[in-house]
């Protein structure tokens, strides 16, 4: 029923249906609406303020949900044949695009009963609630898309946290006139996903930075007016820009040590980072008037002292279990803003990592406020777990890789206070030098082939 080659060419027809409806780029909410449009007749459709709810049969064995964070973000598609593969590639968002790919693959091969949920909720912007979906869900058993792993299962879901540490500034007046400019910055490091990659040798951006000006500032009298880096919270930051300010008999030094201190930090770190770039450059005036000397010291023995990496990990897989990152810094006139965040399988670390940071404020003379948290995940019942590694044994012959995850919070704050038994799956993508995504036919279609198995399995019992 579930055969590679057949699936393959139906996938493929289904990409070059979407591109005779868009010439250009796509977006999350054009390929909802044309699954809704293509399955309308065959689908029960519930449509929520931030969910879209598709009942296929009468007695569902599954729900696929695949949550979207940001359904107007465009990309392009295509189509790539190498030694004898072929691949999917997008220039961003391969985890949209082959859930759903996925989900009209089962839908057009599979005669079974499963449903689609597709909810529309981005933690970082506002959170909203689902307990409605208690009332509509026809099945507990409850699939995520959006692991960023592959060949493996998560059923154990860490918890998330974000804490905001705003250390208070003190300012001096100063002499405009008597100085120049500067910023310095390092950019294009490797960064990653806080919840992925923290278990790789991955440098931050703003502790990275610190350092160096540490280092600067030690050996010549620089004036520090603002700190700033960071992107998204649940990213490593790859970038982050102190802007600064010398009195202008010192510029000379400052360039000297400069050179000095970048020869040495790129000697110890090319290898981990080939691409970073550590700068120096003129700037305009700041509106900032300078720091004082204690409130560097605040700032720079808080991100020291703070944990930014894994804090506990299982020995007996390597398993991350607890871990931190500051993943945000920005400067305002009278304080600080550093953004934390924390992800813990368990209670006892996530608890020990707060005590560890409230000490760090102490010391640093910071406040600390939790402004975000989804409690941990833990499946109590495996049987939907068991059901799917008899599958993949079956189907390849392997063992399925079990795993507790950093990553897939979506899931924990849409379905925690709900019944069921949830996993997480993910697809294989990489991401090429030309900042493409590249995803093998020949993976989803195993993918779809999996699942498809374990509809049936379900149904047999």
């Amino acid at each position: 029923m579930f055969d590679k080659s057949y699936i393959n060419k139906k996938i493929e027809e289904l990409i070059l249906s979407l591109d005779k409806i868009s010439k250009d780029k796509i977006n999350a909410l054009d390929l909802i609406d044309q699954l809704i449009s293509r399955y309308n007749k065959d689908y029960d459709l519930t449509k929520g303020e931030n969910f879209i709810y598709l009942q296929k049969g009468a007695n569902p064995k599954l729900v696929l949900h695949l949550n979207i964070s940001n359904v107007l973000s465009r990309f392009s598609y295509g189509f790539l044949d190498k030694d004898n593969e072929k691949y999917l590639i997008t220039d961003k968002n391969p985890d949209i695009i082959n859930p759903i790919l996925i989900f009209e693959s089962l839908a057009k091969f599979s005669d079974l009963s499963f449903d689609i949920l597709i909810t529309m909720n981005n933690i970082y912007d506002k959170r909203m609630d689902f307990s409605i979906l208690k009332n509509i869900l026809r099945s507990d058993n409850i699939i995520n898309f959006n692991l960023k792993q592959a060949n493996c299962l998560a059923e154990n879901f860490a918890s998330f946290t974000i804490v905001d540490i705003d250390i208070p500034i003190e300012r001096i007046d100063f002499n405009k006139d008597d100085f120049s400019f500067f910023s310095i910055g390092i950019k294009d490091l490797v960064g990653g996903n806080s919840g992925l990659d923290l278990d790789k040798v991955r440098l931050n951006a703003i502790k990275s930075l610190l350092g160096v000006v540490r280092k600067l500032k030690s050996k010549v009298d620089i004036e520090i007016l603002s700190f700033d880096g960071g992107n998204r919270f649940d990213d490593i930051p790859n970038n982050a820009k102190f802007e600064i300010c010398v009195h202008k008999e010192y510029i000379k030094d400052l360039i000297e040590v400069f050179d000095f201190e970048k020869n040495d930090f790129l000697q110890k770190t090319l290898k981990l980072e080939p691409n970073v770039n550590l700068y120096l450059e003129e700037s305009d005036s700041n509106n900032y008037l300078p720091m004082t000397k204690d409130t560097f010291t605040h700032l720079a023995s808080f991100i020291e002292l703070s944990i930014n990496g894994a804090y506990a990990v299982d020995t007996s897989n390597g398993q991350l279990i607890s871990s931190s990152i500051i993943s945000n810094a920005k400067t305002y006139n009278d304080y600080l803003n550093l953004v934390l965040v924390f992800r813990s399988l368990s209670n006892n670390g996530l608890k020990e990592m707060i005590e560890k940071t409230k000490l760090a404020c102490k010391v640093s003379n910071a406040n600390l406020k939790t402004k975000y948290y989804i409690p941990a995940w833990k499946n109590i019942d495996h049987t939907l777990t068991d059901i799917f590694k008899n599958a993949y044994k079956q189907l390849k012959d392997q063992e399925l890789n079990i795993i507790n995850t950093q990553y897939s919070i979506e899931g924990n704050l849409i379905f925690n206070a709900l019944p069921v038994k949830m996993i997480s799956l993910g697809v294989k993508y990489y991401k090429g030098d030309n900042n493409k995504f590249y995803s093998k036919l020949d993976d989803l279609s195993e993918l779809v082939g999996l699942i498809g198995l374990v509809l049936s399995k379900i149904e047999e019992n």
